[in-house]
């Protein structure tokens, strides 16, 4: 996209489930949303991230992409292997344990 543009470009919006977006005002406190990504692009990124509901959390510059998509990667390995109920992340982003089935 910056080569196309030449304009602020961020990454954000990726590092969270998506099918848990609309419960975000279930959290018993704001979650966060990673995002990295150009110095002109902070302001408009970080509205943005508060508008939709969360507290956001600057990543570092654009160069850190590549390592927050690991990220992903590594969140995704977690939830598909069945540890996503143990992480304290995701229990405030439900409600609280007892929505969770035990494994």
């Amino acid at each position: 996209m910056k080569s196309r543009t030449n304009a602020p470009t961020a990454k954000s919006f990726n590092t969270n489930f998506a099918s848990l977006y609309d419960r975000i005002g279930e959290a018993g406190s704001k979650p966060s949303n990673m995002w990295c990504g150009d110095e002109g692009a902070w302001q408009v990124v970080e509205q943005l991230n508060r508008d939709a509901g969360y507290e956001p959390v600057y990543a570092g510059p654009l160069e850190n992409a590549a390592a927050q998509e690991s990220f992903i990667k590594l969140t995704s390995g977690i939830s598909q292997g069945g540890w996503a109920r143990s992480c304290i992340g995701l229990r405030l982003l439900i409600g609280s344990e007892s929505t969770i089935e035990k494994g």
